[in-house]
């Protein structure tokens, strides 16, 4: 079975090829680049960006509740996974949307 290929853009050298999809231990989409030999990260799919989100929430009342009953309270490692890896999305999905508004071509413009 081969893997489905998609047409994106490498973010080291901004060149565009067509290569499969890779995943990363936490959910995200690696590209190789075949100019730069570079592996280019994507951001995580919707469905992996919910669940993190999801447990986020759900680690930050958990935080409120046990801090209003005067207990002491950090997050653990996974804790800190989840933190590592909704704050490295937002960085990443900022940095290919700046991208690929380089990269889109302007639409003309609407003369009345």
């Amino acid at each position: 079975m081969t893997k489905k290929t998609y047409d994106v853009f490498c973010l080291h050298c901004e060149e565009g090829f067509s290569g499969p999809v890779g995943t990363s231990f936490f959910g995200f989409r690696t590209f190789d680049c075949p100019h730069c030999k570079k592996t280019s990260t994507y951001p995580l799919f919707l469905k992996y960006r919910m669940i993190y989100l999801a447990l986020l929430v759900f680690m930050v009342i958990a935080f409120i509740g046990i801090v209003s009953k005067g207990w002491f309270a950090y997050p653990g490692l996974f804790g800190l996974a989840v933190i590592y890896v909704v704050i490295k999305d937002m960085v990443v999905k900022g940095r290919v949307d700046s991208i690929f508004s380089i990269k889109k071509p302007a639409e003309p413009s609407k003369v009345d």
